[in-house]
């Protein structure tokens, strides 16, 4: 089952009684309490890397990993197998930041499971990416770590650029 596979990981006390209350079983309670946060606000930025180095921590230990936001609803379990057979050389999948709607729905060879890269697109949406275990993964992942803790705060940006930049310096294939 797809919830017995879930982890959800809980930044204060309260939720991890939460989690545990409703029911989930693989409440994962950090180390420090992390408070709420708007966007790039308070503890933001903390949260954001937090994500990046579980990720790093699950793909080490040959782990497939679906990162999503709390803001993403699924209406039936991801086939993850299918996903990865749309390209079976990709090493990372990921939602575009921005692309041409119109020309998207207009394309003839549009399948609403993957996005024609002949649509003039850009980007890389951090909410939803699928991670493979890989060793170019794992470095770019480093890779963007090491760029944000160079970058600081710099409120003109987004952690995405800089997943983006650190997949693409490893030669990470999507």
């Amino acid at each position: 089952c797809f919830l017995d596979r879930f982890i959800i990981l809980c930044l204060d006390d309260a939720s991890a009684t939460k989690c545990k209350n409703d029911g989930f079983t693989h409440c994962l309670q950090y180390v420090e309490t992390l408070g709420a946060s708007d966007f790039m606000q308070n503890d933001y930025w903390r949260i954001v890397w937090l994500f990046k180095k579980v990720v790093l921590a699950f793909n080490y230990a040959k782990l497939t990993v679906l990162m999503v936001d709390s803001d993403v609803l699924f209406l039936q379990v991801p086939n993850l197998d299918r996903i990865v057979e749309l390209d079976p050389n990709s090493e990372m999948f990921h939602q575009w930041e921005s692309f041409n709607y119109t020309a998207l729905f207009e394309n003839p060879s549009f399948k609403e499971e993957s996005e024609p890269t002949n649509v003039p697109h850009k980007g890389l949406n951090g909410g939803q990416i699928l991670y493979l275990p890989t060793k170019n993964v794992r470095q770019g992942i480093l890779t963007s770590l090491r760029k944000g803790k160079e970058w600081g705060t710099n409120k003109n940006r987004l952690s995405q650029e800089l997943t983006m930049s650190g997949m693409d310096a490893a030669g990470v294939k999507r």
